[in-house]
């Protein structure tokens, strides 16, 4: 039952960031740091970003098996990319401090929860997923 609430938390964690970057994306932006303009460049990107954390959310809980463990493999590395490239900008001047800070601790905090949901996952020996059908 561990494994399930796991993949709750994530899956909610990561659809709350997506809807609200895709339905807000500049108060989104300022919640995290970013300075924003006239520029629609920030809403544009942001969405894509904010699609992206929709679908690892959805992925993992509409799959099973070795599938659900791809997607969260995948997961987390977008998390781990994600927190170096909040940390790159920070070092080449385009992040201030603070922005880098929340982006770190958004992107730590997913990568937490989807190591936890990755960790909780049956491996194939303690459970073959077969899809219903049978090798032998």
């Amino acid at each position: 039952m561990k494994a399930a609430r796991v993949l709750k938390a994530l899956a909610i964690y990561r659809a709350f960031a997506g809807l609200s970057v895709w339905l807000a994306p500049s108060q989104m932006a300022r919640a995290f740091g970013l300075k924003v303009g006239e520029d629609s460049a920030l809403a544009y990107v942001g969405r894509l970003a904010a699609i992206r954390e929709l679908t690892l959310g959805v992925g993992p809980v509409l799959s099973q098996g070795e599938a659900r463990r791809t997607w969260l493999r995948l997961a987390l590395m977008c998390d781990v990319s994600d927190t170096v490239a909040a940390v790159a900008g920070a070092r080449g001047g385009g992040l201030s401090a603070s922005a880098t800070a929340r982006t770190a601790v958004v992107t730590i905090t997913s990568g937490f929860l989807t190591a936890a949901a990755l960790q909780s996952e049956p491996t194939d020996a303690a459970h073959p997923d077969t899809g219903g059908c049978s090798n032998t």
